[in-house]
Formats: C-alpha cells, sequence, structure tokens
C-alpha cells in the first residue's frame, strides 16, 4: 500500500513520517510527528479512491468521546490520498499480548473482557448505536494496564441501509459474511475475543453443541461458560441484543465475602484469595 512512502516528505505542512506502524486492506498507519507541536500521533493513510470510506470513518470518531478509543487530532487530504491523524496509542495488541504470553489465566482475561465490553456498551447506546464490527485481537491495545479500541474503518451506525462484508472472517458473526450487521454482531466477536483469551487459540470455526466440553476443559467455571456460550449462538436472536446486556452479566460474577463465625475478615480474605476467583463463581 504505502510501505514506500517518502520518510522525507511533510504531509499537509507539518507532519513528518517516523515509522509504519501496520498495514492492510484498510491502508497504511504510520506514527508521524507534528512539528509544530512535537508531539506524536497515528496517521492512517488511504487512496482517495476510497473516500466514502474515509468519510465515513472520520464520521465516527468525530462523535465518539471515550477513554477506551482514539482520539480524532486531524484530517487532511490532497489529490492522491486521504490522511485521518489520530492519538497514537502506544503498547501492545491482544493478540500479540497472547502469543507471547500464552493462554491467559481466567481473572485476567475477564478483566480485558469486561474493560472491553464497557467501550463497546458505550459504543452500543449512543443515541444512534454504533457498531464496531471488526472486533478482533488486533484491534485491542493493551496500553498502561488499560484497554483501548481502534480501527473504525468497518464501524457503522445503526439502521444504515449499507450492506458489505463486514470484519475479520475469523472474529465476524455468521451474518456478516452475508452484509448484515447489528449490535449483537459485536457481542458475537467478543464472544470469540474471550476464547482466544481463555484458550490461546484462534479457532475460526465455532462448534456450538460441542462448546460448553470444550470450555470445561480449560477450566472455565460454567456461569463464564454461559454467558460464553450465549455471545457465540449462530442466531443473533440468541445472543445478548447488545453490549449493554453483556455487561450486566458480567457484573454479576463478583467475589462472594462472607463473614464467617470465629474467623476474621482478613484471614477470611485470605482463604479466598488462595480459593481464587475461579472456584468462588462456580456456583
Amino acid at each position: 500500500m504505502h510501505g514506500d512512502i517518502n520518510r522525507t516528505k511533510i504531509i499537509g505542512g507539518k507532519y513528518r513520517v517516523l515509522e509504519l506502524l501496520g498495514s492492510g486492506g484498510f491502508g497504511s498507519v504510520y506514527r508521524v510527528l507534528d512539528k509544530h507541536l512535537d508531539k506524536t500521533y497515528a496517521m492512517k493513510i488511504q487512496p482517495i479512491m476510497q473516500r466514502s470510506d474515509w468519510e465515513k470513518e472520520i464520521c465516527m470518531l468525530r462523535m465518539l468521546n471515550h477513554p477506551g478509543l482514539p482520539a480524532l487530532h486531524d484530517v487532511i487530504t490532497d489529490e492522491y490520498n486521504s490522511y485521518i491523524v489520530m492519538e497514537h496509542i502506544k503498547g501492545m495488541t491482544l493478540e500479540n499480548y497472547v502469543k507471547e504470553k500464552g493462554k491467559l489465566e481466567l481473572k485476567e482475561a475477564l478483566q480485558i473482557a469486561m474493560g472491553l465490553c464497557a467501550i463497546i456498551d458505550y459504543l452500543h447506546h449512543r443515541s444512534v448505536p454504533v457498531i464496531h464490527g471488526d472486533l478482533k485481537p488486533g484491534n485491542i491495545m493493551m496500553e498502561a494496564g488499560r484497554i483501548r479500541l481502534i480501527d473504525f474503518g468497518c464501524a457503522l451506525r445503526a439502521y444504515s441501509e449499507e450492506k458489505a462484508d463486514y470484519g475479520t472472517p475469523e472474529y465476524a458473526a455468521p451474518e456478516q459474511h452475508s452484509g448484515e450487521i447489528s449490535t449483537a454482531s459485536d457481542v458475537y466477536s467478543w464472544g470469540k475475543v474471550m476464547m482466544f483469551m481463555i484458550t490461546g487459540r484462534q479457532d475460526n470455526v465455532v462448534e456450538i453443541k460441542r462448546l460448553n466440553k470444550k470450555l470445561k476443559t480449560y477450566g472455565i467455571p460454567r456461569r463464564i461458560r454461559k454467558i460464553v456460550i450465549k455471545c457465540l449462538q449462530p442466531q443473533v436472536k440468541m445472543r445478548y441484543p447488545s453490549a449493554g446486556e453483556l455487561r450486566e452479566e458480567l457484573q454479576k460474577i463478583k467475589t462472594v465475602k462472607r463473614h464467617l463465625p470465629g474467623m476474621t475478615a482478613g484471614y477470611v480474605g485470605s482463604i479466598l484469595r488462595l480459593i481464587g476467583l475461579g472456584m468462588l463463581i462456580y456456583c
């Protein structure tokens, strides 16, 4: 795409290209330096022929304001390309994190999954819900203990009549492959991301009849198995309709701390920590 961009070129009169961050069918993303502010940003470059996609993504970013999403800084066009300048989110993608670390402990996977769910819930609760459309580990950034969601190239406002083959095949809901998409599609992708974290594997096909047994082999408690299985139902109506309902279910999973007779709160807390989160939420 733009891997051979002239690094000495100053884009828009002030942005100097420093390095390529990534590229694909969406275009290329570079780390750039704003010479006027002496601050680095991420710049997404797309050919001018993809202008409609560029305008759609700009529209999305302008209407969103959440700490888990990249802030829009600038937009530029010239005769060849369109440029979106955004906050540069430093850190590692969830995809690389899991590949380096292996499958995550349930407690960590839940923390990440709940952080992601909070961001999706924000999107789904706009006056006109926003569907990300491409939730996957490569679009989730681990930055200083925070979860950030990037790449709104596939994002769509609900009730749009636009139809396309959205998302990444390994994480897209079944209906997305035929051009249909809804907030429940993001819920399905959340389920696939959760599976990737707790198994360390990217399974292209979900066998729903065998999913409960598979999750059991990984030591996943019943309450969490039920949530993941509901998210991964192939029929849209059988899933949580949006991240709001999913988030409510996740928030019910709490450590039960009870003061037992003859035991101090500190002693009980120590026992509960030793038992671990998994055992506490099996019921």
